[in-house]
């Protein structure tokens, strides 16, 4: 129904709908309080304050209790200007089309989130974000594929072991859509596993 397999480009402006978006004739209240944080050669940006909420929670627990979290999804260092998009049936499709019964997604601006990380306390380690293969590999992926291929009982299990793995370095694909980011406690030290030095 429209649109294009999920992690492939497609015209999403081609599926059928009855809604629509519209630009405002003036700036919103919510535009003019958080187009301060973008760079100023935006554009345009799509902003999440949700999710800068979850991350300044988030990092207000580390920074009180300790411990550290991993955060992988796709995205880039910058703040994404039209990744809204609508899932149904694994495949991209516009999202306003079928409202309600498509997941929505977007892009996540790991600057941001890294911003508001440290801006909640400036001593949470949080290192660049990293592409998800690069995270794989430093974190031991291919060690880990060779041992489960060799314990494997079978041609069949071998190749769906290796296809998964593959799938998860891929790239373009997977590999270097899906990014990784840590934020930790001061006490965890320096080097975060997977990230290098801070």
């Amino acid at each position: 129904e429209g649109g294009g397999e999920a992690g492939g480009e497609a015209d999403l402006d081609a599926d059928p709908r009855h809604l629509d978006f519209v630009l405002s004739p003036s700036p919103t209240p919510a535009s003019t309080l958080l187009t301060k944080e973008l760079p100023a050669h935006a554009d345009a940006a799509e902003v999440s304050p949700a999710a800068l909420s979850f991350v300044q929670g988030l990092s207000s627990h580390l920074a009180a209790a300790g411990g550290a979290a991993l955060l992988i999804d796709y995205g880039s260092d910058a703040p994404p200007s039209d990744s809204l998009r609508g899932i149904r049936g694994h495949r991209f499709v516009h999202p306003l089309h079928a409202p309600g019964e498509a997941d929505l997604s977007v892009d996540v601006d790991f600057r941001a989130v890294r911003a508001a990380a440290t801006a909640t306390d400036a001593a949470l380690i949080c290192p660049p974000m990293v592409e998800q293969r690069h995270f794989l590999a430093a974190m031991g992926l291919e060690a880990r594929v060779n041992a489960l291929l060799r314990a494997a009982p079978s041609d069949e299990v071998r190749q769906a072991l290796f296809d998964g793995a593959t799938r998860l370095v891929e790239s373009p694909g997977m590999g270097s859509a899906y990014k990784a980011l840590a934020i930790a406690h001061p006490s965890m030290g320096g080097g975060i596993p997977g990230f290098g030095t801070a």
